[in-house]
């Protein structure tokens, strides 16, 4: 059975015999369907190693499509049909509560970048798997999200502190909270930051700036 529905994705390639519907499972398998819900044959990726926290990315860079999952362990990274297009090279446990972003796309720079619960960006490049951590001012282990607010431009958000960074984990201005327990955070339309503090049953929104 399905893990829970915000993990499941469905990702349209520009043609519509491509459609595909990815479906985590509790059983570690990810099903893939297509668009009249059948199973694909020919897909690769079997098994992962934990339950995938949040729904797959499809990216492309340099004309090469990504597929990107991550559990608590790892992330894994492939191609259209499961076969893995980057090993990461240096152990990385990815966030929970963090999506995975690509930055520098189409450069040579090009790396795809997260946070890890210690309060990290780590920045996996494309080109060699190699993986480099960057410690994010005042976060620390506290539970955070990770937000993309621009091409260059991310917010890693706690109960206690927003601070915005470059897309190599270079802060750029840090700003306090005073919040019990952020239970959700995301991006609305307009580029502002929805939190959700259970503890309190209050809903704040948060200019990009802080």
């Amino acid at each position: 059975y399905i893990i829970e529905e915000n993990t499941v994705k469905y990702i349209d390639y520009g043609n519509p015999a491509e459609f595909r519907l990815f479906v985590p499972c509790a059983d570690r398998t990810i099903a893939l369907y297509d668009k009249n819900c059948k199973r694909v044959d020919g897909w690769e990726m079997k098994h992962t190693e934990g339950l995938i926290s949040r729904e797959i990315k499809h990216f492309v860079n340099s004309n090469r499509d990504y597929l990107i999952a991550k559990d608590e362990y790892k992330l894994y990274i492939t191609d259209r049909r499961g076969n893995e297009r980057i090993h990461v090279a240096n152990p990385l446990a990815p966030n929970a509560y963090s999506d995975v972003y690509l930055v520098r796309q189409n450069t040579p720079e090009a790396a795809f970048v997260t946070s890890t619960p210690d309060g990290k960006m780590a920045s996996v490049d494309i080109a060699s798997g190699n993986v480099e951590f960057v410690d994010i001012d005042s976060i620390g282990r506290d539970r955070h999200y990770m937000l993309q607010l621009s091409a260059d431009r991310f917010a890693f958000v706690s109960n206690r502190h927003y601070v915005v960074t470059d897309d190599k984990g270079q802060v750029v201005s840090h700003n306090r909270l005073y919040l019990s327990s952020v239970d959700n955070a995301e991006m609305t339309y307009d580029g502002k930051i929805a939190l959700w503090d259970r503890e309190e049953s209050l809903g704040y929104l948060i200019n990009g700036d802080g």
